[in-house]
């Protein structure tokens, strides 16, 4: 191939193409970076609303016990 016929087909130098690949490469990393931030920010939100409802379940099984034995200590 000669020089005129790969200036036709590449128009930029191999720096601005070696630029533009990076740059590319570091938005395509950033966006998917993002992504990930935010899928870990909706499961952190969905384990800690997991979390609330199994200490209220706990809560509600204890104070239910406890006056249980109250109530067995009363009629005693």
């Amino acid at each position: 191939m000669t020089p005129g016929k790969l200036s036709k087909l590449l128009p930029l130098s191999i720096t601005t193409y070696g630029i533009l690949f990076i740059l590319l490469g570091l938005v395509l990393c950033g966006g998917f970076g993002w992504l990930t931030v935010s899928e870990l920010h909706a499961l952190q939100a969905e384990t800690q609303q997991k979390n609330l409802r199994l200490a209220q379940a706990e809560l509600d099984e204890t104070v239910s016990r406890v006056f249980e034995a109250s109530a067995t200590l009363a009629k005693q």
